[in-house]
């Protein structure tokens, strides 16, 4: 996973496990992030 922003982590559990609505946009941040890591 490698970089994961706070606002990630500070999620409840309860909202992962039950489809992670609020956190498909954190998913994609996550994402774009990671991408961005793997540019030189």
């Amino acid at each position: 996973m490698g970089i994961q922003p706070p606002a990630a982590s500070i999620q409840p559990p309860a909202t992962l496990a039950a489809g992670n609505r609020g956190g498909d946009g954190f998913e994609v941040m996550r994402r774009n992030r990671w991408i961005r890591a793997q540019r030189p």
